[in-house]
């Protein structure tokens, strides 16, 4: 559950930092690099939370 947890906040810092940076245009590369992470991070997430639904 603690994984759980740390793995939300992590996502939701990183989505703050994404959006944060794609105001910049001078920040581009560390928006593709924060949108990568998300989407690792939200991938991760989604499978935790479909693997707990089906078992």
């Amino acid at each position: 559950m603690l994984f759980v947890i740390m793995l939300l906040a992590a996502l939701a810092l990183f989505l703050y930092l994404t959006l944060g940076v794609a105001r910049d245009p001078n920040k581009k590369k560390f928006f593709y690099l924060y949108l990568l992470i998300d989407i690792w991070l939200g991938s991760v997430f989604a499978y935790l939370l479909v693997s707990a639904v089906l078992n």
